[in-house]
């Protein structure tokens, strides 16, 4: 904003609230002056935050590609265990024993104990 040759109290008056730069003949500058401080100065400013941001967040993702070691999830014993269980028949249907006046009911169907 020096190179715009402002005063040094507008200045500090868009530093301290840069909505003021909405109606920029309050601070007595051109629509002009005020739109090249946003333009330059704000965007400026946002964009070398979002790029420094986007790159730390780049540097997380490879890092942690590289630093993370893969486990294996499978245990030792799980094939022993896995051995010794019958195979168990699938889409069979569980069906509970327990009679209410003469119908049997099945699991899931609403059976109630009283």
């Amino acid at each position: 904003m020096n190179s715009l040759s402002l005063s040094t109290s507008t200045i500090s008056l868009v530093i301290n609230d840069p909505s003021k730069l909405a109606i920029p003949s309050n601070l007595g500058m051109p629509q002009e002056i005020a739109d090249k401080i946003l333009d330059q100065g704000y965007t400026h400013g946002f964009r070398t935050v979002f790029i420094v941001n986007a790159s730390l967040a780049a540097a997380a993702t490879v890092a942690s590609i590289f630093m993370i070691k893969q486990k294996d999830l499978t245990r030792d014993d799980e094939k022993k265990s896995k051995e010794g269980i019958e195979p168990c028949a699938e889409n069979k249907e569980k069906v509970d024993a327990v009679e209410d006046d003469g119908e049997l009911t099945t699991l899931g169907e609403g059976a109630s104990s009283q």
